[in-house]
């Protein structure tokens, strides 16, 4: 099957911030709340994946400082729900 990104919209926000606060990963990532996530959404200076395979969520990720003078991107976070 292959993975894919989507751009992540408001209707993900349970699947992403349920994978963020999931006992295998939230010691290792940050948890933002739907609020935080919907400033991401509409700032410019984010991007915000959704990775899927065969048409269901298995992660996402976060981009930011876009317009970084650099051209560098920050890999904020990366989270994926199956293990191994």
């Amino acid at each position: 099957m292959m993975l894919t990104f989507q751009p992540l919209s408001e209707a993900d926000l349970d699947f992403v911030t349920h994978t963020e606060r999931h006992s295998d990963n939230r010691r290792f990532v940050g948890q933002w709340n739907h609020d935080q996530y919907r400033k991401a959404l509409t700032d410019s200076n984010y991007q915000c994946f959704l990775f899927v395979v065969g048409g269901a969520p298995v992660g996402h990720c976060i981009l930011f400082d876009l317009h970084n003078p650099d051209n560098a991107v920050l890999l904020k976070r990366i989270v994926i729900q199956a293990k191994g």
